[in-house]
């Protein structure tokens, strides 16, 4: 009876408590954002895709755009979202293509699309509250707003963004490369009818500055 319950106490204390020199499982670290430009991540999409980065744009919405642009190649855009779903307040309808990060038949994807997780910091917050007073602009034109005096200033809004870059595999790009028409032709992207090579999934914003128009 002594011996038995002896090795009974024996057991609890050994899987009660693990040995000094046990070792916790390492946490992998966040990858480190690999800072880039918009005309590079469009230069060769594919190569950027799934990868964090650090991008500074001017963010350009409307009623169906989002984008983030670079006055170095005026006329390539990448799609823009927020990390947990959501889209600047001005942004009301979107007929979007077929892309799909996520996708496993996305073959230039090998890997789990990198988590991304939105930071609501103060940073976050003032470029949210320039795009809602922006947003404001088109209804005060359309009809005198309630309240005085009505903030109805619209601004172009450069910040820098960092996030994951999801895009469209290497030979929807050459496939693009022979003008807008491919590009509307198969919708292939993302954003409004899937016109976008890439888009960049934002988990955080640091240092917006505005211009009023």
């Amino acid at each position: 009876m002594t011996t038995r319950l002896t090795c009974s106490v024996f057991f609890v204390l050994v899987f009660a408590f693990p040995p000094a020199n046990a070792q916790k499982r390492p946490t992998m670290p966040s990858p480190r954002p690999i800072d880039a430009t918009v005309c590079k991540i469009l230069a060769n999409p594919s190569a950027m895709n799934n990868r964090i980065v650090k991008v500074r744009g001017y963010l350009q919405t409307s009623f169906e755009y989002s984008v983030l642009s670079n006055a170095r190649c005026p006329e390539r855009e990448i799609w823009l979202v927020f990390a947990d779903g959501s889209a600047p307040p001005q942004l009301g309808a979107v007929v979007g293509g077929t892309a799909d990060a996520a996708a496993s038949g996305f073959k230039a994807r090998r890997s789990p699309a990198a988590p991304v997780h939105l930071n609501r910091d103060a940073n976050y917050a003032q470029l949210m509250r320039y795009l809602e007073i922006s947003a404001k602009g088109g209804a005060c034109s359309d009809a005198p707003r309630s309240d005085f005096p009505p903030d109805c200033t619209t601004y172009r809004i450069t910040a820098t963004f960092t996030g994951r870059i999801d895009t469209v595999p290497s030979p929807a790009h050459k496939t693009h490369l022979k003008g807008p028409n491919a590009k509307a032709a198969d919708r292939m992207g993302f954003g409004q009818m899937g016109m976008f090579e890439a888009q960049i999934v934002v988990e955080a914003v640091a240092n917006a500055v505005t211009v009023a128009d």
